[in-house]
């Protein structure tokens, strides 16, 4: 991959748009960029199951959509799940009545010429993001979620904090197997 490749494909994206219809339920794109729903379609799958559990008044259950988008209510005897960060060893959460949204370099990737190319591509740079591994995101809203675990792969702590804070979710970021930060400083974690 060189520069003018990735040069040319920014400007593909950059002139791309989408345009909404919210009467007919509608979406047109405009320009030649291509769409790929990958970084909300397990949330909002999550979300509609969700709704559907909870239209019938279930408490006890568990949803997992792959590794990337699960939702819990709680265990019968009202305990938190304990929820495994994949790749990072003897650490967990505990959470009950929320959704959790993972986002990582290290699932879908390749090594090409020595360097890691994997899906996760700032569209500013056109490079694939190196700031975190791994980021999770916890709240109530799977399909926000899984939205924002992917574009806080391209996030500063700073503007983390900020849009963590907007959308009252608990953001967790990692390096190298280690937790760098954590918007929610209170909470302990195992």
């Amino acid at each position: 991959i060189n520069d003018e490749i990735i040069k040319n494909e920014l400007e593909i994206i950059k002139n791309t748009d989408l345009l909404f219809n919210d009467d007919k339920k509608t979406v047109k794109r405009i320009g030649e960029g291509q769409i790929d729903l990958g970084a909300i379609a397990k949330g909002y799958a999550t979300l509609k199951a969700e709704e559907v559990i909870n239209k019938y008044n279930i408490d006890y259950y568990i949803i997992n959509a792959g590794s990337s988008s699960i939702a819990v209510g709680k265990k019968i005897e009202g305990s938190p799940y304990k929820i495994g960060i994949k790749n990072v060893e003897s650490f967990y959460i505990e959470v009950k009545d929320k959704s959790v949204a993972t986002s990582s370099i290290l699932e879908q990737m390749v090594e090409y010429d020595g360097k890691i190319y994997h899906h996760i591509i700032n569209v500013i740079t056109g490079a694939p993001t190196t700031l975190y591994d791994t980021v999770v995101v916890i709240g109530d809203n799977s399909c926000i979620l899984d939205a924002l675990s992917t574009a806080f792969m391209s996030m500063g702590e700073t503007d983390i904090l900020a849009i963590s804070s907007k959308y009252n979710v608990n953001t967790l970021a990692f390096k190298d197997g280690k937790l760098l930060f954590s918007t929610n400083e209170g909470q302990e974690y195992v």
